[in-house]
């Protein structure tokens, strides 16, 4: 993914940001991380976008708080 480019990543940073508002079943740490992302995503922040939706990503294994 970190290899994947700017183009690609944007559309699935766009559909995470729907998703995550819709979202009531996500843990408040998971959705944290990935408004992080979406913010750096819109940033131009590549590198830092792939470690927050990995974070994300531990972090959805969470029950919701």
């Amino acid at each position: 993914m970190a290899d994947a480019p700017l183009a690609e990543i944007v559309p699935i940073v766009d559909r995470l940001e729907v998703a995550v508002d819709r979202c009531d079943k996500v843990s408040a740490a998971a959705i944290a991380e990935l408004r992080s992302a979406i913010d750096l995503m819109r940033g131009g922040q590549t590198n830092a976008t792939v470690s927050a939706l990995l974070a994300a990503r531990s972090e959805l294994g969470t029950p919701p708080h």
